[in-house]
């Protein structure tokens, strides 16, 4: 008996071998769990009709309880005349004699073993003997088997807590909720299982459900001020109650109806999610009336097991959103060494270029030096709009620039050249949605007119956007020819700058080529209250 390490079999073998040694018609054996009530029950003699019609298996009370108070054998030959003895519930066998002895581990009551009905007419005292001697072996052999169990429910813990954690980290966010529920249902041998998180402070909300009685659940909230469930998300400790016929009595519909949970539930337990310390909502998993209750190791085992659960759905949280984090945080790193190496270097070459312009001996060379200072310059001016632009796009969620380099890298070909730019913003809010498009429609129509005026070696755009205007400025050298001159596109664009109240400039300076400015009211500015342009 002693090896057995199943506690039901451990019971059933002492219910077995206390009915033979006695010659007893009926042999019992019940192991307590939270509070006095029996957790185990194991009993052998009544057929299986009978136990149907009983129902309940009976709970520690009567003479049951006074076999459990004492330290030593209860021994008598009617217990029907007991003034302990409260009565055989409807359907029970009437039994008589009765013989018990409290099942002790280091002189606590684990449990209590009796038999009833001698085959002999009462119980002897060597009966007794024999029945004191079987509840100390039933005593090793229930704190192994509860050591064994002890043993195996927190390794099921575990595994199952390193696995959701896993799972949760590599990627399973979709499903996530469900994944926790099942795990903490399946493990606890729960009924159901619901998931609640902090959606405004001091309000939690139903997210996922799983299991009976879950249906419905979803989108109910409950506030952290009262309630079963506030003492949790406030203090952080677990709340176990033990249903409607437990000691507490507290699952009641009144009680439960604002703790997320069903409105009619058996023995349920609440625990908080936890990351960094806070709480970020509440794991509650429950039983439904009639089953048996949690006891204090399910409650720690799934307090622990919502804790790494919380930490891990923060990581995966944190994973989820690092990429746009770091993201802009290259974009600062690439602004920082920009500006501080490329751009230098840069500027520092021009000078040494300039130098040797003025220095050179062969004044064929002056020439190929100053347009090679000059494209030296535009690539400085682009490379800061570009950082600009990358600033903007990240951190002020408006693309208008990265759509115009996108077509003018498109034009470049076109152009056989380059085309330099200045974007320079200096407004909070980004431009509505059409004058946008607008500002875009403007630089691809002269991009496309430019493109058909052979001779321009460069061609330089400038986009300035303030509080309460866009501006649109594009120049050509031309060497000679007028572009940007067709009647149809000055019409058009002084068009697109009336409706959003703005002006047309164009002229052709007098070596060629062509300067026009576009403007426009920008709307979503507010009016300036210093001098900055």
């Amino acid at each position: 008996m002693a090896a057995e390490l199943d506690l039901h079999a451990v019971l059933r073998r002492v219910v077995l071998a206390a009915r033979e040694l006695v010659d007893a018609r009926y042999a019992a054996v019940g192991v307590f769990g939270r509070d006095g009530v029996f957790d185990e029950f194991v009993h052998i003699g009544i057929d299986l009709d009978t136990l149907e019609r009983i129902g309940q298996p009976p709970a520690s009370c009567g003479v049951l309880a006074l076999q459990a108070a004492v330290n030593g054998p209860v021994r008598l030959g009617d217990l029907r005349a007991d003034p302990a003895f409260s009565g055989f519930p409807p359907h029970h066998p009437i039994m008589t004699g009765c013989l018990g002895m409290p099942i002790r581990i280091q002189d606590r009551a684990v449990g209590t073993l009796y038999v009833t009905d001698s085959a002999n007419g009462e119980f002897s005292a060597e009966d007794e003997q024999l029945v004191v001697s079987l509840a100390g072996v039933a005593a090793v052999a229930i704190d192994n088997a509860r050591l064994r169990r002890r043993s195996e429910l927190r390794d099921r813990w575990s595994t199952v807590s390193t696995a959701v954690s896993r799972q949760l980290l590599a990627g399973h966010g979709d499903h996530s909720l469900e994944l926790i529920l099942r795990s903490a249902r399946d493990t606890a041998s729960a009924d159901f299982a619901t998931l609640a998180l902090l959606v405004e402070p001091g309000e939690l909300q139903v997210k996922a459900t799983i299991g009976a009685m879950a249906d419905g659940l979803i989108g109910r909230t409950a506030h952290t001020r009262g309630g079963l469930v506030g003492p949790v998300a406030r203090t952080r400790t677990p709340v176990q109650v033990d249903g409607p016929d437990g000691p507490d009595g507290a699952a009641d519909a009144a009680d439960v109806a604002g703790t997320l949970l069903p409105a009619r539930v058996g023995s349920f337990i609440i625990v908080p999610l936890t990351a960094g310390g806070t709480v970020t909502g509440t794991l509650n998993v429950g039983r439904v009336v009639g089953a048996p209750a949690f006891t204090t190791a399910d409650t720690g085992h799934l307090a622990r097991f919502a804790g790494q659960v919380g930490i891990a759905m923060e990581l995966d949280h944190t994973r989820a959103h690092r990429p746009a984090r770091l993201v802009t945080e290259d974009h600062d790193r690439f602004d920082t060494d920009l500006h501080q190496h490329v751009i230098n270097e840069l500027a520092a070459v021009a000078l040494g270029l300039q130098g040797l312009v003025a220095t050179s001996p062969i004044p064929e060379n002056r020439p190929r030096l100053n347009a090679c200072i000059n494209r030296l310059d535009a690539t400085v001016r682009r490379i800061r709009s570009e950082v600009y632009g990358h600033t903007i796009s990240e951190r002020r969620h408006d693309d208008l620039h990265h759509r115009l380099l996108t077509l003018l890298d498109v034009h470049a070909p076109a152009l056989g050249h380059p085309v330099g730019i200045r974007f320079t913003r200096l407004a909070d809010q980004p431009l509505p949605p059409g004058l946008a498009d607008d500002v875009l429609t403007v630089v691809r129509d002269t991009m496309t007119d430019l493109a058909q005026h052979d001779g321009a070696s460069q061609v330089d755009l400038r986009v300035d956007i303030t509080d309460d205007l866009v501006l649109v400025e594009i120049t050509s050298n031309g060497n000679g020819s007028k572009p940007l001159a067709r009647a149809d596109l000055l019409t058009a664009l002084r068009r697109s700058a009336g409706s959003h109240a703005g002006t047309l400039r164009y002229f052709n300076p007098s070596a060629g080529g062509g300067h026009l400015v576009w403007t426009a009211h920008n709307p979503n500015g507010r009016p300036r209250t210093d001098n900055a342009i």
